[in-house]
């Protein structure tokens, strides 16, 4: 007789639109593809020494992030990974480069800050990356930074991006300046993690064929996603 029970927990992981994350998942149930890039993938990114950016591009269920769960998984013992999903942290209506880009920073503040990170950990730098944030922050009116620091800060940033930020931005201020201000104190900071860690910064951005052909387009036409100093997939 056939047990639901039993059978439960293996035909929840045959489900097209959802990927293999967990590591043993992925052991125990990836079917080999012959058309799989992770191998050349992981084979190019151990080969530079300058940062290397790589787009992944496929239709929505072919498999992407399970790929790139398997490059994150190759590399986790000689790189520091850090995973960004955009379809969980931004608004897929309302979305462009600048929210991407101001969320990778935040993402790695929000690793730096972490116990035990980086045993040498550079306040000032991450103190020039707040006071950057603050200032997207700002943006939104009903939004207020004074007193804020971080975590608190990165929270309520999260709450901005995934409202979206963009139309306020482009309103109030010159956006591409402050973006690159945030870009040069993210790539200072990892810069001095890399250091210390004695390890590349892998960051690896999900989900953006989630959005529409237009938001993507817009955003990968800008120059300002290849400026971060670390590999990226």
């Amino acid at each position: 007789m056939t047990n639901p029970k039993f059978w439960k927990p293996v035909y929840q992981l045959f489900k097209p639109e959802e990927p293999l994350e967990k590591a043993e998942d992925i052991r125990d149930f990836y079917v080999p593809r012959s058309d799989s890039p992770v191998e050349d993938l992981v084979n190019a990114l151990e080969m530079e020494d300058d940062p290397a950016k790589f787009l992944l591009s496929g239709h929505t269920g072919s498999g992407k992030t399970t790929e790139l769960r398997r490059v994150e998984h190759s590399l986790a013992n000689n790189y520091t990974v850090i995973w960004i999903d955009t379809a969980t942290a931004l608004d897929r209506y309302n979305i462009g480069y600048a929210e991407v880009v101001v969320l990778i920073g935040q993402e790695i503040c929000r690793q730096a800050i972490k116990p035990g990170w980086w045993s040498r950990k550079d306040d000032r730098l991450l103190k020039d990356l707040e006071d950057s944030l603050k200032t997207v922050i700002y943006q939104d009116k009903t939004n207020s930074t004074e007193g804020l620091a971080l975590p608190d800060l990165l929270t309520k940033m999260g709450m901005t991006l995934k409202l979206g930020l963009t139309r306020e931005m482009t309103r109030s201020l010159n956006i591409r300046p402050l973006l690159s201000e945030i870009i040069a104190k993210v790539n200072a900071i990892i810069q001095a993690a890399e250091k210390d860690r004695k390890q590349k910064l892998l960051v690896v951005v999900d989900g953006l064929d989630r959005h529409d052909q237009m938001t993507a387009l817009e955003m990968f036409a800008s120059p300002l996603l290849t400026e971060l100093n670390c590999h990226k997939p």
